[in-house]
């Protein structure tokens, strides 16, 4: 939930949306995210894994989708998700094309893009607090978190480091709240039960070329997303079972069905996309548990906080340093993720080649370095978002590579 959370506040933020969207946002991501997790476990008809597989809003989806709000505000990517959705759908009909298309070197340079262009973003919010705030308090506030994620990672035993994330953060919000910056007035001026007020705008079919242009984007993350989906459904699959079996693939289209499905979901309700959570084989050998149960409970948790106001409004104190620093974190991991993917998937002359040329071409033309004074009007559009022209970029090349 933490990283959830996490990524909900800094996509809301960052895309300069009101703190009324805030709150539906969070709102509409515990429901459709708890939702997704509970029918994820259950499986029902064609839809679902039987596993307890968590349906969550990842981190990955953290550039586009500020991107997208910040373009053309929910209705733009409720419109982006839906068409991603459909795109996803076909491919996962498809698993055979989806992995010859999405090989691990091209998910691991998305990762890396996703991971570069983020920080980019981001890192400017490390100085986000509010007027008045003693020069000084945002380091403090951003220090403290990271450094408490560094030592939970590097001395943790794996038991305690899945709560890494939760400690980090409430150390960083008892400090902050011992400097006086937090104000717990709107918890107190917040309902116990109930429902924000409804934020959803509809679907943008204007088309604009800001659609056009991220669009790219959008389909390559999701079939990214699907690839490390589907290894995660397999590898839950294969510790559920006492005797090795042939993984059954049906169950494999059903999770990212499911996945489908809660995403059309989300554009509904004008909130941000989701995934199967990565982690979940990695917790389940923590935990020795992979029981339906589990995942019943952990979903209905997620739809009871979210028609909590207090819950809600008790998330969203939490000082944007704080979130940020764990967001630049988060990044990191998920470079090195990406970086780890490519070099084991075999690197040599040909692959160095187009991996360090899409990461160039990516981080170059988002942050305008490469002749800015001749992208302008549509053509700035289509080419300023990093994640879109890196992605293109290397499916291109490898595609070249296979040809060959």
């Amino acid at each position: 939930m933490a990283a959830m959370t996490a990524t909900t506040a800094i996509v809301a933020t960052a895309s300069g949306q009101p703190e009324a969207y805030q709150s539906w946002a969070f709102f509409g991501v515990f429901v459709v995210c708890g939702l997704g997790t509970i029918f994820q476990t259950l499986r029902i008809w064609r839809f679902g894994s039987g596993y307890p597989l968590s349906v969550s809003s990842g981190s990955v989806f953290i550039p586009v989708c500020i991107a997208a709000l910040s373009e053309g505000g929910p209705a733009m990517l409720s419109s982006l998700v839906v068409v991603s959705s459909l795109v996803q759908l076909g491919f996962v009909s498809r698993l055979w094309l989806l992995r010859r298309l999405v090989t691990p070197m091209v998910a691991g340079t998305v990762l890396m893009l996703l991971s570069a262009v983020t920080l980019s973003i981001v890192t400017g919010r490390l100085s986000d607090v509010p007027a008045g705030t003693p020069q000084g308090t945002a380091p403090v506030l951003a220090g403290t978190t990271l450094a408490v994620l560094l030592i939970a990672r590097l001395y943790a035993s794996p038991g305690w480091r899945r709560w890494t994330p939760v400690v980090a953060i409430l150390s960083g919000c008892l400090l902050a709240a011992l400097l006086g910056l937090l104000d717990f007035r709107p918890v107190g001026r917040a309902a116990w039960v109930g429902v924000p007020e409804s934020w959803w705008q509809g679907f943008d079919l204007s088309f604009r070329a800001e659609f056009w242009a991220l669009l790219p984007a959008f389909v390559v993350v999701y079939l990214a997303n699907s690839i490390n989906s589907v290894s995660e459904t397999v590898a839950i699959q294969n510790l559920a079972w006492r005797k090795p079996r042939a993984t059954d693939f049906r169950v494999v289209q059903g999770g990212q069905n499911l996945v489908v499905l809660t995403n059309l979901l989300a554009a509904l309700m004008g909130t941000l996309p989701n995934r199967i959570g990565g982690g979940n084989s990695a917790r389940a050998i923590l935990t020795g548990v992979v029981t339906r149960r589990m995942g019943v409970y952990a979903g209905f948790i997620l739809i009871a906080v979210a028609f909590l106001p207090k819950a809600i409004a008790l998330i969203a104190l939490i000082p944007r340093p704080i979130l940020t620093a764990y967001l630049v974190f988060v990044m990191a991991l998920l470079f090195v993720q990406g970086m780890r993917m490519v070099v084991e998937d075999g690197l040599d002359a040909r692959k160095s080649a187009v991996v360090g040329v899409s990461l160039w071409m990516g981080v170059s033309f988002q942050n305008r370095l490469i002749f800015p004074d001749l992208l302008s009007g549509t053509l700035d559009v289509l080419l300023g978002n990093g994640v879109t022209v890196g992605s293109v970029c290397v499916i291109l090349l490898s595609s070249l590579i296979d040809a060959s």
